[in-house]
């Protein structure tokens, strides 16, 4: 079994706990549970002096939820109960956040994590700045923070005293043991990608790259998207709960709402609430990709895949029963169809110069609204078609 090794007791020089500190909205202990669980433990120990507080219970509820089993213990006399000798520890120091991706080099084919030690020079501001943490290896190196240890490592700590500490004597047996050794990649120290929770510094500068990597830069050619990304970025920590999940519920019901309106003559009424029901889809769809990106734990993708051709099918009921008319209704139907339509093609990630305009559909309603307020809404959606269309076909490749 590999069991992950997690701790919630360090604190910060402000005196804050580092498992407690933010990155991106989210703490460096979930941080740390999302990189034991994508490396497959199935077990997760906290050694923490407060297993009843919300942090752990939260973390707690998340790994049972992965089908793993948690245990937050005082000390680590009940760690050697269960630990097994077969068993493979993989140990992350408290506070330490480094890069989901850093350890894929050392998983064998078959998956399996090889024992390790990762170790840093001497000279490196971690080890100078925190050589109580990153312990002193020998006379060139210090400890990086990250072992994988065999489980017979914690044999030792059975003669052990109350008070000592588990990861130090851990990482001693390891040594003793000639578990191989492995420099801390150059890379993930140079780009913030292998940080300690007491620098505040250099979690901004992480969290900052985070929301370059997995949110797109605010394209004003489609300010509804823009407007939304720009809320995201300003409030990330809103968004790792439910904020998606709640987004696109009120988008999807502020839709239905919208086409109840339409239905009984409040057509104006109804494509202005549909707008502002898209703005909602567009902040719970940015809000989705940052928490996919940021976390493979969340499971945002599954659960968020139902939203855009819902979203996109009660927005053209919405525009079709704005638009209907009982003479004529086979033109009537088919117009909202085709510029909703060519909209979306005219948006292909193969012409992404206009997409994040042809894509706003918060945008598109607004100026529906207002022309369906002056009763020229067929109009407006024939000259949207009409405009969309042109641009496919400018587009259209010549042999």
């Amino acid at each position: 079994m590999r069991i992950a090794l997690v701790s919630a007791n360090e604190r910060t020089r402000n005196g804050e706990l580092r498992a407690a500190q933010e990155l991106a909205g989210r703490s460096v202990l979930e941080w740390q549970v999302d990189l034991a669980l994508k490396l497959s433990c199935e077990r997760v120990i906290c050694l923490c002096m407060t297993p009843a507080s919300e942090l752990i219970i939260a973390q707690q509820q998340r790994v049972e939820g992965a089908g793993a089993s948690f245990h937050a213990l005082r000390n680590h006399l009940q760690l050697t109960n269960l630990v097994r000798d077969e068993d493979q520890l993989f140990v992350q120091l408290d506070g330490l956040i480094i890069d989901q991706d850093a350890l894929d080099e050392d998983l064998e084919p078959a998956g399996e994590l090889q024992n390790t030690i990762f170790e840093l020079s001497a000279d490196h501001p971690l080890s100078t700045g925190y050589p109580s943490d990153f312990q002193r290896i020998d006379k060139e190196t210090h400890w990086g923070g990250v072992a994988v240890l065999p489980g017979d490592s914690a044999v030792a700590l059975k003669e052990m005293p109350d008070d000592a500490d588990a990861v130090s004597v851990l990482l001693r047996v390891g040594l003793q043991s000639r578990v191989p050794r492995e420099n801390v990649p150059v890379s993930l120290l140079e780009n913030n990608q292998w940080i300690l929770a007491s620098d505040s510094e250099s979690l901004e500068l992480r969290g900052k790259a985070l929301m370059e990597a997995n949110l797109p830069h605010a394209n004003w050619a489609g300010p509804g998207s823009a407007i939304a990304t720009s809320i995201i970025r300003l409030t990330p920590g809103r968004w790792f709960g439910a904020g998606s999940e709640i987004s696109a519920g009120l988008g999807i019901a502020g839709l239905v709402i919208a086409a109840g309106l339409a239905g009984i003559g409040y057509d104006a009424a109804a494509i202005a609430l549909a707008s502002m029901s898209a703005f909602a889809a567009a902040l719970s769809n940015g809000s989705a990709k940052l928490r996919s990106g940021v976390s493979a734990q969340t499971g945002v993708k599954t659960s968020m895949g139902w939203m855009t051709p819902m979203h996109i099918a009660l927005v053209c009921l919405v525009l079709v029963i704005a638009n209907l008319k009982p003479d004529d209704w086979q033109v009537s139907v088919s117009i909202p169809l085709f510029a909703i339509g060519l909209s979306y093609l005219a948006g292909d990630e193969k012409r992404k110069g206009l997409r994040p305009f042809w894509r706003d559909t918060t945008l598109h309603l607004a100026f529906f609204a207002v022309c369906t307020a002056f009763g020229h809404l067929q109009t407006a959606l024939l000259a949207f078609s009409l405009v969309a269309l042109l641009q496919l076909l400018l587009r259209a490749p010549t042999k």
